[in-house]
């Protein structure tokens, strides 16, 4: 593996691969400024073989793995003489319900670890009003010195080998786009919600209530807050744990629904099951 320069580097070993390929393979699907910022970081790095390439990006004492390849079997030989996936924590993913290439990463030495269902919700769906939520007044959008306590948030509240727990930087710059709301009760955090933007479509990434807060209903204002603020959002996406049946039950009280897509979260032998 070499440290990856540039997110030219990156285009240029996918297209290398395509030029060749009879049955083109892939898990990595970055945004442009989300490649660009693990650049920067200095978070990712890239192998390139005739067949595959692979790309690792580092999250605290873990790595990503990321892969396109020519054909499913130049992926198996890949993964094979891929010495990662013996010496360090590798998570992976592969969204859809491909059973030969999930069968292909699990000959590699990949587990099935988790598997996220993902949930939308139409714009046209009538939007919660909020003029009357008691919790309105402690309600807004999170500020930068709000960045350590949402991310200890998150990381309490969630599973990092399946989620993607954002790193602090990506934190800053949700906050600075005004994409994480909060509600405060005194100075602490008790609740927050944090999503993505991408032209028509939002992306709840984070929705979660500090325990010592839950059963007052933080939870649902932060939520009925967000729906009725996205003004020009046509769609609405969220993944969810399949065996999470209390987030599930939540999210279609919210008109979410799961519209028959998966991701199956895999791991190497490295990361504990």
């Amino acid at each position: 593996m070499i440290p990856v320069q540039s997110p030219e580097e990156i285009y240029g070993a996918i297209a290398l691969i395509k030029a060749d390929a009879s049955d083109f393979r892939t898990n990595f699907y970055p945004t442009p400024g989300k490649l660009a910022g693990w650049v920067a970081q200095k978070q990712l790095w890239m192998a390139v073989g005739r067949e595959a390439a692979f790309f690792l990006r580092q999250e605290c004492d873990f790595w990503h793995l990321y892969f396109c390849a020519a054909d499913q079997d130049g992926l198996g030989r890949g993964l094979d003489d891929l010495p990662e996936l013996r010496t360090q924590k590798i998570i992976s993913d592969v969204i859809g319900g491909d059973d030969s290439l999930l069968a292909t990463m699990e000959a590699a030495g990949l587990r099935r670890y988790k598997r996220l269902f993902r949930m939308t919700r139409a714009a046209q769906q009538e939007r919660p009003v909020v003029p009357d939520d008691p919790w309105r007044e402690q309600l807004f959008f999170a500020r930068e010195s709000d960045g350590e306590a949402v991310r200890g948030l998150i990381e309490s509240a969630f599973d990092r080998y399946a989620k993607q727990i954002p790193p602090a930087q990506e934190i800053h710059a949700a906050i600075e786009a005004h994409h994480v709301f909060v509600l405060k009760l005194g100075t602490e955090i008790a609740g927050l919600l944090h999503f993505d933007l991408h032209g028509a479509t939002s992306t709840l990434r984070f929705w979660t209530v500090a325990r010592r807060f839950r059963d007052r209903h933080v939870g649902g204002a932060l939520m009925r807050h967000y729906l009725a603020s996205q003004c020009d959002v046509r769609r609405f996406v969220l993944w969810v744990d399949e065996g999470n049946d209390n987030a599930i039950s939540k999210y279609r009280r919210y008109h979410y629904d799961h519209d028959g897509v998966s991701d199956h979260i895999l791991a190497n032998e490295c990361i504990p099951a």
